[in-house]
């Protein structure tokens, strides 16, 4: 599956980044920027600005957590990146902003085909093989991942699990995560029929991939905990539980969203307070869906530090 997957990344590459392309590719490079600010700001007004004001969090440090949360996947995925490619930290930072914005407000793995071309003209390896190193990091993360959420259900588990008649799906993903996460270290034993990078690049992406899944973590549990200083952190971590299980659903475009509302919907019955969630949830919705128009903007126009490589990142983006 993932094999096919990343053989049509290449062929999707191909297509879009050949020489007689260019001028529509610099076409649609601004429509596409023009849909993506457009499709956020519609994002923001669904949400509602009104609400989002009404509700908002009051301590300094909700907003703190929320931004270092949101940094922690591009600088984990800079790291990475200039570890197996060498490629410049500025560029590579600011692609690895690009590709989170794709990610998280659209289709999962968008992301990672416009970091696959962006790498084109920045590494000198062929398509293949930065397509099999991009799998290998992503297939690097979801073994973390697995493990992480494995861990976050089985404690929801142990308390008892929820029960919503609205979403009987949620056990059955449950089992099958936790299914997964069984079978995860299986693969991993026979890591070199189907990965490229050494073990020693293997075992250094996995050690930063496991640093961002736990910094990140610590960052959502303590951005909720300022604000939701009565409730103990057993119910707070089954509410993390809950929104790393909607975060493996693959190929579902903007999963902050998503998870707003299963959270909420699902708040009564892990006994938390519906109403407080509603707003914690939402406002960092709207901080999410501000930040990604911040960056799709600053990345676009050259405002961050070099700007030779933010307008790089930004024609590359939609070709």
């Amino acid at each position: 599956m993932l094999r096919n997957l990343f053989s049509r990344m290449r062929t999707l590459a191909d297509w879009i980044g050949s020489p007689e392309r260019a001028r529509f590719r610099n076409v649609l490079n601004w429509i596409f920027l023009a849909g993506v600010i457009a499709y956020l700001f519609f994002q923001l007004k669904q949400i509602g600005w009104a609400e989002i004001w009404e509700t908002r969090p009051t301590s300094p440090l909700f907003y703190l957590f929320v931004l270092l949360g949101y940094l922690m996947l591009p600088l984990a995925d800079t790291a990475i990146y200039r570890h197996i490619w060498k490629s410049p930290i500025g560029e590579t930072f600011v692609a690895c902003l690009r590709k989170r914005i794709y990610n998280s407000a659209f289709v999962g793995y968008s992301g990672e085909v416009f970091l696959l071309v962006w790498s084109r003209q920045r590494v000198d390896r062929s398509d293949a093989q930065r397509a099999h190193e991009i799998k290998d990091t992503n297939i690097l993360s979801a073994l973390v991942s697995n493990y992480v959420t494995a861990g976050l259900l089985l404690f929801l588990l142990i308390r008892g699990g929820f029960r919503h008649p609205e979403m009987p799906w949620f056990d059955l993903w449950s089992l099958a995560t936790l299914a997964l996460a069984v079978l995860t270290p299986i693969a991993f034993l026979f890591r070199n029929r189907f990965m490229v990078l050494s073990r020693h690049d293997s075992w250094t992406v996995l050690a930063i991939h496991a640093f961002r899944f736990a910094m990140v973590q610590v960052f959502v549990l303590a951005q909720w905990k300022v604000e939701l200083t009565a409730i103990a952190f057993g119910g707070l971590i089954s509410l993390l539980a809950v929104q790393m299980l909607v975060s493996r659903i693959p190929f579902v475009p903007n999963r902050d969203l998503l998870f707003v509302s299963i959270g909420i919907a699902l708040s009564s019955s892990m006994a938390l307070p519906q109403t407080k969630i509603a707003s914690l949830l939402v406002t960092t919705a709207a901080l999410q869906q501000i930040l990604h128009l911040v960056v799709a903007v600053v990345t676009s126009f050259g405002i961050t530090g070099r700007g030779k490589a933010a307008s790089s990142g930004a024609e590359i983006a939609t070709k």
